[in-house]
């Protein structure tokens, strides 16, 4: 299977991969049918995805897999299984930063930004409480910051002026 970004498409990372680092990564996946996920067995970081020393620098596994598997690493190694541990080369794809941004986004796995809908709703209740900026913010554990411009995103076009 091809990748569907190539080479001349994004930024391309050269790693010296050696023999044992190959038998190392072979050693450390649990490998299953070609549909199915391959599990990588060794080292993890915090997200769950593996690492895997070569030339004594941390690489991830599904990095590696890629370069196994296709010969070229692109900018950005992603899943399509969004499973961060498999290594199977037929659930990976290449991109730029951009493309690993955008494909986070269409899954709804795009961090967060700004309060809640739960939040922004007691904001605006307080608010109309009379309370000010700042004692909104401690109240709900936001900067008075953070609350005036919830406040303004809520109404953007009248004359508004914090407390």
């Amino acid at each position: 299977m091809k990748p569907t970004v190539s080479a001349s498409q994004c930024t391309v990372y050269t790693v010296n991969l050696d023999e044992t680092a190959e038998q190392r990564f072979w050693d450390h996946t649990k490998k299953g049918g070609s549909s199915e996920c391959w599990e990588w067995i060794g080292s993890r970081n915090a997200r769950g995805y593996g690492r895997l020393l070569v030339s004594n620098r941390p690489e991830l596994a599904h990095r590696v897999s890629f370069l196994l598997a296709f010969g070229w690493l692109p900018t950005c190694t992603m899943h399509k299984c969004d499973n961060p541990p498999c290594v199977n080369p037929s659930h990976l794809f290449g991109g730029t930063h951009a493309d690993n941004a955008a494909d986070m986004s269409r899954k709804g796995r795009a961090p967060r930004r700004g309060p809640t809908l739960a939040v922004r709703s007691t904001i605006l209740a307080l608010r109309e409480l009379g309370m000010t900026c700042y004692q909104i913010g401690h109240q709900v554990g936001l900067s008075h910051a953070t609350v005036a411009r919830e406040l303004k995103r809520a109404d953007p076009i009248s004359e508004w002026q914090p407390l």
